[in-house]
């Protein structure tokens, strides 16, 4: 199927263009789907 570009979003840590529907950033592991707000990132 030629012309169709699945939808993306932004890594809010690292700023990678990942998959939409992505449940993990695969550039830099940050958890999408994670409930916790307090996430330490060990930078």
């Amino acid at each position: 199927m030629v012309g169709l570009k699945k939808e993306m979003k932004e890594c809010p840590v690292c700023g990678s263009e990942v998959e939409a529907d992505a449940a993990y950033c695969p550039e830099c592991g940050t958890d999408f789907d994670s409930d916790s707000d307090d996430v330490d990132y060990n930078y």
